[in-house]
């Protein structure tokens, strides 16, 4: 299901236009990266039959929160059951720099729909690293290619050229990649 926020056109808070917002309730095919996937392209499409401009999903969507960590004894270090979940987890991590993402961010740009996905992110040049990133995919991007890794972005910060996307959405800046 979506839900919609606002109307297009008019003035909104400080001046920024209103624009059409889409929230996608919905759950994640659980360490099922590319069925999740997949089911992220569905919603973009939905979403954009439906003239929504900004469509987000929750945090870690792709590929699911570890929600068994609570219930599994996930602080058990040596534990074979954690140890095969924690496995199938970073192998479903999503992968930026390998494309994981242009499927999805295809579908965004042919819809017009600006995206806000949580993902748990995995850089391979870091072995089993994971992070929790939230992907910005704004609508007027001219191609699908991220511009910095996750290592890039711990070392600059979160300022700099992604701030003037953020103002473009009028959407206030907030620890996230964006895809340009």
């Amino acid at each position: 299901n979506l839900v919609f926020s606002g109307r297009s056109g008019g003035a909104g808070v400080l001046g920024c236009t209103r624009m059409k917002i889409g929230v996608a309730q919905t759950a994640p095919v659980l360490l099922k990266k590319d069925a999740t996937l997949l089911k992220v392209i569905q919603y973009i499409k939905e979403a954009g039959s439906q003239n929504v401009e900004l469509l987000t999903f929750g945090e870690a969507f792709v590929p699911g929160y570890p929600v068994w960590l609570d219930r599994a004894g996930g602080s058990a270090f040596d534990d074979p059951l954690q140890k095969e979940i924690h496995a199938q987890y970073i192998e479903n991590a999503v992968d930026v720099k390998g494309g994981d993402l242009e499927d999805v961010c295809s579908a965004a740009k042919s819809f017009s729909c600006a995206l806000v996905l949580g993902v748990i992110e995995r850089d391979r040049e870091r072995g089993h690293s994971l992070f929790c990133s939230r992907v910005l995919y704004p609508s007027r991007a001219p191609s699908s290619q991220f511009i910095e890794s996750s290592c890039q972005r711990m070392k600059r910060g979160w300022h700099g050229a992604l701030v003037m996307d953020t103002v473009l959405l009028c959407i206030p800046s907030v620890p996230s990649l964006w895809v340009l």
